[in-house]
C-alpha cells in the first residue's frame, strides 16, 4: 500500500488532470486504509469473525463503487473508455 501510494506521483500528469490509474491508486489506497480503521475498531469492540469479515467486505465493495463514482466524475473520459483494474496497475 505505500508503494502504491507512493508511485502515483510518477504517473500523474504535471499539468493535466487526474488519469483514470491516478485515481485507481490513490483511490485504492484510500479504501483499504478506511476498511483496516474499520476492521481493527469492529474487532477492539469483541465483534464475532464473521462480524468483522462482514464489515471488511462490506466496506471494500463500497468503495469499490465510490471510487468509480469519483473516477467518472473526475476524468469524464474514463467512463467511455475501458475500466481501470484496481488490482493491476
Amino acid at each position: 500500500m505505500l508503494w502504491r501510494a507512493a508511485s502515483t506521483r510518477s504517473i500523474r500528469p504535471p499539468s493535466a488532470g487526474p488519469s483514470p490509474r491516478y485515481v485507481a491508486h490513490v483511490g485504492f489506497t484510500l479504501v483499504a486504509l478506511l476498511d483496516a480503521f474499520l476492521v481493527v475498531a469492529v474487532l477492539n469492540l469483541g465483534a464475532a469473525g464473521w462480524v468483522v469479515a462482514a464489515v471488511g467486505l462490506l466496506v471494500a465493495g463500497a468503495g469499490h463503487f465510490v471510487l468509480r463514482a469519483v473516477r467518472d466524475r473526475l476524468v469524464p473520459a474514463a467512463s467511455t473508455a475501458v475500466p481501470a483494474r484496481l488490482g493491476h496497475g
